[in-house]
């Protein structure tokens, strides 16, 4: 159904092929963008991925280190570097199957002092900087805080994973660490493309015109959205502009009760909360539109599913709304909006921004000055034999500010967690108070709360005075 409404519209792209290793092999455009950012920054860790694993039980130390030699000689781009030559960035692929497994041993430390101590040592090595053109870009450390307790740290540069690889590779690893601590070869299937395929694919796609009909269609979709939104002052522009962020946290009641009342609607939550935002930004909107980029995974096809790889695309869900509209109402506009946008996700978003840019004098910061990210972390554990495996998180409290270079004056991080949905906003410091934008939080919260619970349909002018009042200096 969704192929026989969609083909006047979307061209159907080839499949993704295994390309050669005996020729150039190209970065992908997102890469490309990244190692623009790691060249101009290349101390910075913002684009470093990190995963940490609590492993209670017997560890095998000998046998997760000939895992994580399975799980590198499975994908490739764990065996990337970069390498520039006469002004060209193009991938190197190492035969080398090869890590160093840090090791820190915490456990003569008192109780009270590993946990804190750990995570310390965990941020570090996260946090550690990378040599894209020499450094293996996948670094475990084990970090011992009893006989049988154990943390994983698995560090990663962006240029070569996104979440969806931390999670492929999490899987594989014990899938890998299984097999090799009961004495056997590990029993999983080659991926039948690896991200090398994608980023020649995607660069022969872009030569051959075949992104054609995408970019027609954001092209018109995204026809004088630099005029969208004004958040705030003007400020004079840094290339590395201080960022602070504001927190709080929708209890889980009100988080269960929010996914029934998504389900219901036949929507998601990410897309209840991307409305509630764009009801309180509405405020600010110049022409009736809102505009905010997200973040999606881009693996639509099957062969994508299994590799490593930054995927991770990023598209433009732009909505225009009354400002009295009905928040189901919006909600339902949205879904529509987010739905046409996963339609056409396959063209690179650096592409994209090059073809505005182009034929339409839309820059990249004047494409949208906001960023929603939703992650439903999945706290579950892994079974292996003697051994439970879970995934950290980390208490933050880095509420001060963190330099990093972003296009975007506001990021939204909405987290999916046991305890209920945390609501993280980064802001510019050079832009925003931060008394406006904990109310601004607290105001989406409020928002939130009021959908689920109550009866009679909810309207943009229930909520957001604060913001508005605000919004005439600071947004």
């Amino acid at each position: 159904a969704i192929a026989g409404l969609k083909a006047a519209e979307v061209e159907v792209l080839p499949q993704i092929a295994p390309a050669r290793r005996n020729r150039t092999l190209p970065l992908s455009f997102n890469q490309e963008n990244l190692w623009g950012i790691h060249a101009a920054l290349p101390a910075a860790s913002w684009n470093h991925i990190g995963q940490t694993l609590h492993i209670q039980g017997a560890l095998d130390a000998d046998a997760l280190e000939r895992a994580l030699l399975d799980v590198l000689r499975r994908h490739e781009a764990l065996r990337t570097t970069f390498v520039e030559e006469d002004g060209t960035v193009f991938q190197r692929i190492s035969d080398q199957v090869e890590l160093e497994l840090g090791l820190w041993d915490l456990a003569p430390l008192p109780p009270e002092e590993r946990r804190k101590r750990a995570q310390r040592v965990a941020q570090a090595e996260i946090g550690e900087p990378f040599d894209l053109s020499r450094d293996r870009l996948l670094r475990p450390t084990l970090i011992r805080l009893a006989k049988d307790e154990h943390l994983l740290v698995l560090s990663m540069h962006h240029i070569v994973a996104d979440g969806w690889s931390v999670r492929t590779l999490t899987a594989d690893l014990v899938v890998c660490y299984a097999a090799r601590a009961a004495g056997a070869e590990p029993q999983l299937p080659q991926p039948a493309i690896q991200f090398a395929d994608v980023a020649v694919w995607e660069r022969d796609c872009a030569q051959n015109g075949l992104f054609e009909a995408d970019l027609r269609f954001w092209r018109q979709r995204l026809a004088g959205c630099q005029h969208d939104l004004r958040l705030a002052r003007d400020a004079v522009s840094t290339p590395v502009p201080a960022m602070r962020q504001a927190f709080v946290r929708i209890d889980p009641k009100t988080s269960r009760r929010l996914g029934e009342w998504a389900r219901a609607e036949h929507s998601t939550v990410f897309i209840a909360l991307c409305a509630a935002w764009k009801m309180l930004l509405r405020r600010y909107s110049t022409n009736g539109a809102v505009s905010l980029c997200t973040l999606v995974s881009n693996r639509s096809r099957a062969e994508t599913e299994s590799i490593v790889g930054p995927m991770l695309n990023t598209v433009v869900l732009r909505t225009e709304f009354p400002a009295d509209m009905a928040f189901r109402d919006v909600a339902r506009a949205v879904r529509a909006t987010a739905l046409e946008a996963y339609a056409h996700q396959a063209v690179p978003f650096e592409f994209l921004l090059r073809d505005l840019e182009r034929t339409s004098s839309v820059t990249r910061s004047s494409l949208s000055k906001v960023l929603f990210v939703y992650e439903d972390i999945d706290a579950g554990a892994d079974d292996v034999p003697g051994l439970r495996i879970t995934p950290v998180t980390w208490e933050s409290n880095d509420a001060p500010d963190t330099a990093q270079p972003t296009s975007f004056d506001l990021v939204l991080v909405a987290a999916q967690e046991s305890e209920g949905i945390g609501l993280s906003l980064r802001y510019r410091s050079d832009r925003f108070e931060p008394e406006t934008i904990r109310r601004q939080l607290a105001d989406l919260a409020a928002l939130v709360g009021a959908v689920v619970s109550a009866p009679q349909p909810v309207q943009t002018q229930a909520r957001a005075e604060t913001v508005q009042r605000e919004g005439a200096d600071h947004g």
